[in-house]
């Protein structure tokens, strides 16, 4: 609920910067730094993946070109 209402987010931060210690407070940022990190990496991947295909797409196109045109020799 709160990521979609910014002034539950700036509750959710006051309580949170209140109510936890450092450690506690670290290990919350660590982890939400983790779950970017992931969604960052995952991202990365699908792009590569795409790519790929692309390339691989292309490949195809050029060997089918290749092989017609030694047929046509």
């Amino acid at each position: 609920m709160a990521e979609q209402n910014e002034h539950l987010q700036e509750a959710a931060r006051s309580i949170f910067h209140f109510s936890a210690d450092d450690q506690i407070r670290k290990m919350c940022r660590d982890r939400i730094e983790y779950h970017q990190d992931l969604r960052n990496y995952e991202r990365f991947i699908a792009k590569q993946e795409d790519i790929i295909a692309d390339l691989r797409s292309q490949v195809q196109t050029l060997t089918a070109e290749i092989n017609e045109l030694k047929s046509n020799l």
